[in-house]
């Protein structure tokens, strides 16, 4: 039985117009590359980019949503908009920071091309940002001290909150996931990786400047002929 959708039977279909990126660079305070860099510069510089690249009208963008899972300090209150304002466009354009964790730029995504198929929006930005060496992992232990702990204890006593370290060896212990196949796949997967980037693949995703870690991707609609129960490739 075929699935159905009502974002597929309005005719609508959602796109990615482009993608670009910041380079990872090193966490280091004296050799960091994005050390004196604030991450509102960060995404600022993917979304000029992003905007001279597909030559898109900055006021015809109806949101802005970025996924980032340190929001405190330089990333607080609601980065994507501090970001979209420092690259000098309209007041008008509305934006959100959004929160899932390590999924929160896929998120992002998946949101914007929601309000693109659904018909409430034309043009959406989706990102994602994380300057971990500004706002380290280890950052919301510092709230903590500050404001107090987001699990009380009558949460607590309901799950056990671990670490991404100890949730690893959990999934591989029950899925039967031995060392030398992660070992395996963790190979294969930089190699592919190192592949890739000398044949120059990801060359048009990456801005090439040292002071420019953020991603960018614009979403638009186009509306088909006919209603299709089939989701784009």
């Amino acid at each position: 039985m075929p699935r159905r959708s009502p974002f597929m039977e309005t005719g609508r279909g959602a796109f990615v117009i482009d993608a670009v990126r910041t380079p990872i660079g090193r966490a280091h305070p004296e050799k960091g590359a994005f050390r004196d860099t604030h991450p509102n510069a960060l995404l600022a510089a993917c979304l000029t980019a992003l905007v001279d690249r597909t030559g898109i009208d900055p006021a015809e963008v109806e949101d802005v949503i970025a996924g980032c899972t340190a929001p405190f300090g330089e990333q607080s209150r609601n980065i994507a908009r501090n970001a979209w304002l420092q690259a000098g466009y309209p007041v008008e354009v509305p934006a959100i920071t959004i929160d899932r964790r390590c999924g929160s730029a896929q998120s992002a995504v998946s949101y914007a091309a929601a309000l693109v198929a659904s018909g409430s929006h034309e043009l959406v930005i989706a990102a994602g940002v994380e300057h971990m060496h500004h706002v380290p992992i280890d950052s919301p232990m510092k709230i903590v001290e500050l404001y107090g702990t987001p699990w009380p204890q009558e949460l607590l006593d309901r799950f056990e909150f671990i670490p991404q370290g100890l949730s690893a060896e959990r999934i591989a212990e029950q899925w039967s996931i031995g060392r030398t196949e992660m070992d395996e796949l963790a190979v294969r997967s930089h190699r592919l990786a190192d592949t890739a980037t000398s044949e120059g693949r990801f060359a048009r995703r990456s801005l090439r400047s040292k002071r420019r870690t953020a991603s960018w991707t614009a979403i638009r609609a186009s509306v088909r002929t006919r209603p299709s129960r089939r989701c784009p490739s």
